[in-house]
Parts: C-alpha cells; sequence; structure tokens
C-alpha cells in the first residue's frame, strides 16, 4: 500500500492568504516522527508547520517577512496561529493527543553490523577494511587511506552521529577506480557489492529534474512513485549513495546535498524525514582532466617523477572544483580525495585479477585454463598511458582471452579435453586442447 498524501487549501486570517496544507492519514503521521528530534512545545509545532504547510520555509515565511504582515508581533506567532489551523485539519497531531515511538539510536559499535554477526565481526571489518580495500583497487593506497580515516571516526563515535557515516569527493581521470571503491566499500560494509543507490547526476542537469530526487510536487506527475534517492534510502538506509560526475547536476541538486551532508536529513514530496546517518555519501568527478591533458602534452610529463605529476595534478583538480562549487560545499565533505592515474604495474594487477575471474568461471564448467607467463604483460602494455585508465582493459581481455575461448568451447576439438592451454609466441595469442596426458608430461 502505497501512502497518499492529500492536500487542502484553507485561508488563514493571521497572514491574510490561502495557504495549501496536507491532510495525513495515521500511517502517514507514524512516518513523520521517525528520526526525530523534539525539545519542547515549540520544536513539535515547528515540526507539524513545516511538514503540513506546502513550502512554508521556501515561500510563504519569506514573503511574509519582506512584506512585514506581522505588524509588530513575532515568528513565534505566526507559528502559533499557523499550528491551530493545522491541527485543525489534522486533529490527531495535537500535541496533547500525539503518542510518539522513541527508537533508541545505535551505538557506534554497532555501525556495519550485518544481521547475524556479532559486534567482534563488526570490530573486524572496520580493522581490516583497509587491506581488503587495497585488494579490490589497484593503485589507490593513498584514496584507500584517507576513507578508511574518515569511517573509523565514525565507527568509533567520534563523528557527529546525525551526519552521513561518511562523504566523499573522488576527483580524478575516468577508470582509475573511483566507482569501483564505492562498490567495494558497499560488499565490505555492508555486505552487497550491488546495495549501491547511484544517480547518474547528468540526468539532474536542469532545475525541474532536481525533484526525481526526492519526489515530485503534490499535483504532478510521478507524485505517487516517491523519489530515486527517497524510497531506497527509505528501505534500506544502510547504503552507500553514489552521484556519479557531480558537476553536472544543477545546483538545485548541490544544494539538497548541502543540507544532507550538513543536517544528515531531507524531507521528501510527502513531508516524511530521510535520514542519511547510517549512509555513506560518495561524489565523483571528471573535472580538471581536460586541463591536465592539456598541460601533460605540453610540457611533457612522462619525464618527471610519479609523485611529482600527482601533487601537480591534484592542485590542478582542487582549483577546478573550487571554480565550479561553492566554498561551504567543499568545505561540508569529509575528504576531497583525487586519484593517481595508473601505472603500468597497476594494469598488470588489474589484468591478473580479471583473468582470476575468467579461469573460475571456465573451472565452473569442468575444464582448468592455464596462461603463460608473459601473457599479463602483453595485454597490459596494449592500454598504457590510456586517458580512459583501465576501462579499455576488459574489452582487450574480451578480444583476445574471452572471444577465442568461447570459440574453443564450441569446437569439438576442445569439448573432449580436460582443460584449455593459452600460448603466447611471437605477440600472437593462441589456444590449444589439454588432455590429461599432455598436463601430466609437461
Amino acid at each position: 500500500m502505497e501512502l497518499k498524501t492529500n492536500v487542502t487549501i484553507r485561508y488563514c486570517q493571521a497572514i491574510d492568504r490561502f495557504i495549501k496544507v496536507r491532510v495525513f492519514s495515521d500511517r502517514e503521521i507514524e512516518h513523520l516522527f521517525k528520526s526525530t528530534k523534539l525539545t519542547g512545545k515549540r520544536s513539535y509545532q515547528q515540526l507539524v508547520i513545516n511538514t503540513s504547510v506546502v513550502n512554508y520555509n521556501d515561500n510563504i515565511l519569506k514573503d511574509i517577512l519582506l512584506s512585514n504582515q506581522l505588524q509588530g508581533k513575532d515568528v513565534q506567532w505566526l507559528e502559533e496561529e499557523l499550528y491551530q489551523l493545522c491541527i485543525k485539519i489534522n486533529p490527531s497531531l495535537d500535541i496533547n493527543r500525539i503518542s510518539i515511538t522513541i527508537e533508541e539510536p545505535a551505538s557506534p559499535e554497532n555501525l556495519f553490523l550485518l544481521e547475524g554477526e556479532t559486534e567482534k565481526d563488526s570490530h573486524h571489518v572496520i580493522t581490516s577494511l583497509e587491506r581488503n580495500l587495497n585488494k579490490g583497487v589497484v593503485g589507490q593506497s593513498d584514496a584507500i587511506a584517507k576513507v578508511v580515516h574518515a569511517l573509523k571516526r565514525a565507527y568509533t563515535g567520534i563523528k557527529s552521529p546525525d551526519r552521513p557515516v561518511g562523504t566523499f569527493l573522488f576527483a580524478g581521470q575516468t577508470g582509475v577506480g573511483k566507482t569501483e571503491l564505492a562498490k567495494n566499500l558497499s560488499q565490505l560494509l555492508y555486505g552487497d557489492c550491488k546495495k549501491i543507490v547511484r544517480i547518474d547526476c547528468s540526468e539532474y542537469a536542469l532545475p525541474h529534474e532536481y525533484s526525481k530526487l526526492i519526489g515530485a510536487p503534490p499535483g504532478y506527475v510521478g507524485y505517487d512513485d516517491g523519489g530515486v534517492l527517497s524510497e531506497p534510502l527509505l528501505k534500506n538506509p544502510e547504503s552507500v549513495v553514489l552521484f556519479d560526475e557531480i558537476e553536472k547536476a544543477h545546483s538545485k541538486v548541490h544544494n539538497l546535498l548541502l543540507q544532507i551532508m550538513d543536517e544528515g536529513f531531507a524531507t521528501d514530496n510527502k513531508g516524511k524525514r530521510i535520514s542519511f546517518n547510517k549512509s555513506i555519501i560518495i561524489m565523483t568527478s571528471n573535472v580538471g582532466a581536460g586541463e591536465i591533458a592539456q598541460v601533460e602534452g605540453a610540457i611533457g610529463f612522462g619525464n618527471r617523477k610519479a609523485e611529482v605529476d600527482h601533487g601537480f595534478k591534484a592542485k590542478q583538480t582542487t582549483n577546478a572544483l573550487e571554480r565550479i562549487f561553492a566554498p561551504e560545499f567543499i568545505n561540508r565533505i569529509d575528504d576531497v580525495i583525487v586519484f593517481r592515474a595508473l601505472e603500468h604495474e597497476d594494469n598488470v594487477k588489474i589484468v591478473e585479477m580479471i583473468l582470476g575471474q575468467v579461469e573460475s568461471r571456465i573451472e565452473a564448467l569442468g575444464k582448468t585454463l592455464t596462461f603463460p607467463r608473459g601473457i599479463k604483460q602483453y595485454l597490459a602494455k596494449k592500454i598504457d598511458n590510456s586517458k580512459f585508465g583501465a576501462r579499455p582493459l576488459k574489452r582487450i581481455i574480451s578480444k583476445y582471452i574471452e572471444t577465442p575461448l568461447s570459440d574453443c568451447l564450441l569446437n569439438c576439438s576442445f569439448k573432449e579435453a580436460e582443460g584449455i592451454k593459452i600460448s603466447l609466441k611471437k605477440g600472437k595469442v593462441t589456444f590449444h586442447p589439454l588432455s590429461c596426458e599432455s598436463s601430466t608430461s609437461s
């Protein structure tokens, strides 16, 4: 059953205008007070007004203050008048009738605690996180260390419990492991590499597209569907939220993120409060990559040390980010991490990982697969100095290894073979059936 909030228009004598007020069902009222901190009567009244009166903070309050309609009365008087109007429409929200169920917040030690695990397991996950991330993400040990340090602060309770577990901006050229690190974090911390809420920011470049994140306003198409960001977080607050190519999003999306990073929550189109205090927020960006490529071509960075290269690139990237994003946006991010360009040795390790996956799939078919000694170097050299990072590697391995392998498996001479032997001679990759006798003799 989906929640369908109705809206009614009522005249408010205190401000001499008609206002839109939401009418809540009992089930919706239960959702209003989840993850809500109330300190007294006024904070309760403010919550009722903000969730009930449509566009109260954005338009109505600003207009009233600018037009001096209060005539000597203060904002607290206005809140009392609006609150009385809201509870006339929603009697169940009367402070004397409401009963709020309070959930005890999870202790810091319970962060990253999966179902069926103990606190000891959770402690092991966070202490071994850096080592395990380095196994899955190649060539980015500095970036991984910064991410892990921020997550340790959250786990131990040093970080504010109301804010997201961690907020990061991953910058650098394409294909260096930014998204891969997000997937590995999701797998290691939340038990599923697909437990990612992925937002492609190129789809939110226009002002009106921002509403797709938290849901369309009442009366607009898609109101009942919920937001592509808010709905998954309501169902599963323990997630990695990935904003891909954040620089392409409209400034309204940046403002929403500003609220989430600062306060740890957002309010959806039905007035429900979406908490992000158990989520990890990651933004990726390719900003500065074009300028760096031009400079490298002009002054020949190939003759300089990789450490010097990375220092220059990090500075160029930071300058480019500061031109695009407001200072208050960048200052609320836990860490802006510039990823290193991959070197030949990194590409060799990635080839080894992908070939290991291919070998596992062949073994699942009941056959063995053997590679020649130089195959990793041979494949890695084909993308050295690539402006696309390691992205072309999967395509190259598909061309030189996977496609010929599929032909072999369909070939009659390979069907009876115990395995497949790959050879590399004079720059050519060849495939041979491997019988039991030949494998023992070799």
